[in-house]
């Protein structure tokens, strides 16, 4: 029964996200690179992993702000400058994700080998990453608001990874604090 339930809370939750993305992409009219924004957010999601928030509200409430943040800074930002922004913002995401991805969640620590896989996986990933960055430096690339939008995403998504980082050091110091001060207080019951 509770595994039915978490199934139906997912659905619902990731139908209502979906639905509410393709509204407000659609009023915006910027489909398009909304997707590209998505895609980029998505796979730094499930290779690298990130912040997860409390609720399902909670997290559409991010996502959204999140997808709210990116067509205000798209519409906003003189075209110009993309080149400079994409450039400086996969380069950073390379950076993060090569030094500190991947990361796990405390209510889904990882298994086995999920570690070496997910660290082979974000590799992977910033090669792409690398690549996508060279070809749009060497204008090989067209610079324009698809790779803005999935650039977008990308930073998103790596600034998520290093919020779930500080967090979950925090949450394992707190953690190894608690078992030394139990077993501290045993020691001295002795």
């Amino acid at each position: 029964k509770d595994i039915y339930a978490y199934g139906f809370e997912m659905l619902i939750s990731v139908f209502v996200y979906f639905t509410e993305f393709l509204i407000v992409a659609l009023l915006t009219r910027t489909l398009t690179s909304s997707l590209c924004f998505l895609c980029g957010l998505m796979i730094v999601r499930k290779v690298a992993g990130g912040h997860h928030a409390n609720s399902y509200v909670s997290c559409n409430i991010l996502s959204m702000v999140n997808h709210m943040l990116f067509i205000i800074v798209a519409k906003l930002l003189n075209t110009e400058i993309y080149y400079s922004m994409i450039t400086f913002a996969l380069l950073l995401s390379i950076v993060v994700i090569l030094l500190i991805a991947p990361v796990d969640h405390k209510n889904k620590p990882f298994i086995k080998n999920e570690y070496k896989r997910y660290k082979l996986l974000s590799e992977l990933y910033c090669v792409v990453l690398s690549t996508i960055t060279l070809l749009a430096c060497s204008k090989i690339i067209s610079v324009n608001e698809m790779l803005f939008g999935f650039t977008f995403g990308t930073l998103s998504a790596t600034v998520s990874l290093l919020c779930a980082k500080i967090i979950r050091f925090y949450e394992r110091r707190n953690n190894h604090e608690q078992i030394n001060s139990v077993n501290s207080k045993r020691h001295n019951n002795k």
